[in-house]
Order: C-alpha cells, then sequence, then structure tokens
C-alpha cells in the first residue's frame, strides 16, 4: 500500500512539472535531471565534522542529457557560509560506476557569477552558472568541489547508495588517483543537476525508504526512480521527462 500512495504522488507532480506547451521541436530550456532530498548533519562523521583544505569528487547519474548543466550546491543545514574554493565536472562512460577515474583532459571548470569560488550563506542554496557541456543521458557526471574550510557541518543526503571519495588540497583537476573513498554512501552539498533539454519537464517522486533505494546495491542506480528514468527514456522525445528522486529514508541514520 505504501508504494501505490507513493506512486500516486509521483504522477500528481508530473501534471505540475510538465510545461503544456513544450514539444520535441520546440527550444532547449533547463529541466531537472538529477537530485537528492538533502537533511541536516548527522552526530558523527564528515557530515559532522566538516572538512579542510579537502576536495569531494562525488557521482550522480543524470536521467535526461543536455547541451548544458548547472549544479545546485545547498548550505541550508549549514552552521556557518560555505565557502567552495573551486568546482568541476565532466560526463563519464558507465563501466567507470564506483570510481573517482577521469580523464583530466574531459574536466571542465564551473563558475558563480563568473568566478571560480563562491561563498554559500547559512540557509541558502546556490545554483552555479551554465557549463558548456554535452551531458549524454543516462550517464555518470563526475562532480569535484574544493573546500579550502574549516567548512563546519555540511548538508548532506545520509543515504545516497553511491561511493563519494575525497582528497587532501584541491584535486578538482586530478585522475582520480589521488582519491580515496569516504565511508558510508552519504552525499554532501550537491543537491541537484538540471540540463538544457527539449524534453517536456521532470517528475519528482517523493517518499521514504522505498524511494531514496534502501536495500539496491551501491553505485548501480537500480533504485525504482533510476529504473523509471530508463523506462521514460525509452520513450519518443516528446514524451521524455526528466526524473528527480525526493526520497529520505526513516531507516537510515545521518553519516
Amino acid at each position: 500500500m505504501r508504494r501505490v500512495k507513493q506512486l500516486v504522488v509521483a504522477v500528481a507532480l508530473i501534471v505540475v512539472a510538465v510545461s503544456p506547451t513544450a514539444s520535441a521541436g520546440a527550444p532547449a530550456d533547463w529541466v531537472g535531471s538529477w537530485s537528492v532530498a538533502v537533511t541536516p548533519p548527522g552526530t558523527s562523521g564528515m557530515s559532522a565534522t566538516g572538512v579542510t583544505d579537502t576536495t569531494l569528487r562525488q557521482v550522480a547519474h543524470v536521467s535526461v542529457g543536455g547541451s548544458d548543466l548547472r549544479l545546485r550546491l545547498s548550505n541550508v543545514y549549514g552552521t556557518s557560509p560555505l565557502v567552495v574554493g573551486k568546482a568541476t565536472v565532466t560526463p563519464r562512460a558507465d563501466d567507470l560506476a564506483g570510481t573517482p577515474t577521469v580523464e583530466p583532459s574531459t574536466l571542465v571548470p564551473v563558475l558563480f557569477g563568473g568566478r571560480a569560488s563562491v561563498t554559500i550563506p547559512v540557509g541558502a542554496e546556490w545554483v552555479s552558472d551554465p557549463v558548456h557541456v554535452v551531458v549524454p543521458e543516462d550517464r555518470d557526471l563526475v562532480i569535484s568541489t574544493y573546500f579550502p574550510g574549516p567548512t563546519g557541518p555540511l548538508t548532506q543526503h545520509p543515504a545516497g547508495f553511491a561511493t563519494g571519495f575525497s582528497a587532501t588540497g584541491d584535486q578538482t583537476a586530478g585522475d582520480g588517483s589521488q582519491y580515496q573513498a569516504i565511508p558510508g554512501a552519504a552525499r554532501y552539498i550537491i543537491e541537484g543537476v538540471d540540463v538544457k533539454s527539449q524534453v517536456r519537464g521532470s517528475v519528482v517522486l517523493f517518499g521514504d525508504s522505498i524511494t531514496d533505494g534502501v536495500v539496491s546495491p551501491v553505485d548501480q542506480n537500480l533504485r525504482y526512480p533510476d529504473q523509471l528514468a530508463d523506462r521514460l527514456l525509452a520513450q519518443p522525445v516528446s514524451r521524455e521527462l526528466g526524473v528527480l528522486n525526493a526520497g529520505i529514508s526513516g531507516r537510515i541514520r545521518p553519516v
């Protein structure tokens, strides 16, 4: 019954999220391709302590692709202004899932108001400038963010079911050999990815552990929202939708 209720909510949100005038021949516009629901820091671990002089490399598996992208970062639950010293992104082939490995020449800088660095106020969300890089659909996007720190506690999504990585210093341009896996499978600071696309819009799936992906294998992108995204991508372009997972598990303690 709980699964049915969640799907009903998702269907209702499809109606709200879809543009009634969009079509396959319409100009490209910004739509959500990937997201997580953020929560307060935990009582221990990286979210509680924050980081200093550290780069975090995290992987977002996008649904729809596009000609450009924007990152959404969150300091909603931070206790001090959050300085992002530098950030880079690159799409990556799926056969490297679960690793920090990238081809350095493909890394693209992310700017904020034309600058490499940004300070996000306490309680705020921030959207990057458009990044001119082609994002294939159903593909990993590797996001690296350098924090001079100390950051203080970090806004997080505790049940990300994706391996994150950290490295000392600014390693936003590194090939991945500098990184070590972060214990647990939480996500930090990164809240969403928008792409410029001709699809009609996005569907938001809201729910608890079923939606969040509890018991799904780490780094395999097999949550039911991921599988819905695959099915929607198999539709004609005029019927495709981005898929945004807003699930928060009640059974996973923040780490």
